[in-house]
């Protein structure tokens, strides 16, 4: 019998008035350079709640990262637009995804680097019947139609996050037609608990496949992980 190995998703969640954005020593000289890039405000303070996120998460998902000052780490990206991070100018082995939106940012790290992940927050609100039609497959805009309100805008947030969620953890973001995944998902109550969510289409990739979701207050944040091998990968969500 083939013992399954299981996977640490480490993740946290900020808001932008947890970071410090007056400061910025706590950014490394490549960071610094990128952030005279920003022309805009909002993209400027989102970017900032990522990379404080981040070097939070790695801080406390490994205590060795606590002798490292937080301008000794880079969160860079590749052309892809996927993060990585540098300490000492070296390559940390293992995956991170960051995501922000209305005021939060979140962060999630894995350090198996055979699994790819990608992490989405969404905030819940209703989307128009013309989005769901051009961007759902049929069985989901079917499914999200099919919901009665409360919950129709948190069914329409949640399909839309997950997709966003295997989008980045394929690494393509939008790039690909989004009714080329495709998820079901069996409950839209809310909950605090990490909840599975069934991809029954993930592009051209057939590895495995993982994805959930959990409720932050007026959010919804998803979490999509893949691999190359067969075997199925259960995930362990750790807040930090």
């Amino acid at each position: 019998m083939i013992k399954e190995k299981q996977s640490i998703v480490y993740w946290t969640v900020v808001s932008f008035d947890q970071i410090s954005a007056d400061d910025l020593s706590w950014l490394s000289k490549q960071e610094k350079q990128h952030y005279e890039t920003f022309r805009f405000t909002k993209r400027r303070d989102e970017w900032l709640m990522g990379r404080w996120a981040a070097k939070k998460l790695l801080g406390s998902a490994y205590p060795s990262f606590n002798a490292v000052r937080m301008d000794e780490i880079s969160i860079l990206n590749e052309p892809s637009g996927s993060p990585y991070v540098l300490v000492y100018g070296i390559r940390v082995p293992g995956v991170l995804s960051i995501t922000h939106r209305e005021g939060m940012a979140c962060a999630a790290w894995v350090s198996d680097a055979a699994i790819k992940i990608g992490i989405d927050l969404e905030f819940v609100e209703t989307k128009p019947d013309i989005f769901i039609n051009d961007y759902f497959t049929a069985e989901e805009s079917q499914q999200v139609f099919a919901t009665t309100e409360p919950h129709r805008a948190l069914a329409a947030s949640l399909v839309w996050s997950v997709k966003e969620s295997l989008l980045k953890a394929l690494q393509t973001g939008l790039r690909v037609d989004t009714r080329e995944v495709a998820v079901s998902i069996s409950s839209f109550e809310t909950s605090e608990q990490w909840r599975s969510i069934r991809v029954s289409r993930c592009a051209k990739h057939t590895g495995f496949v993982n994805a959930a979701w959990r409720s932050i207050g007026d959010f919804v944040l998803t979490c999509a992980a893949l691999g190359e091998c067969a075997l199925d990968r259960p995930l362990l969500f750790q807040q930090v």
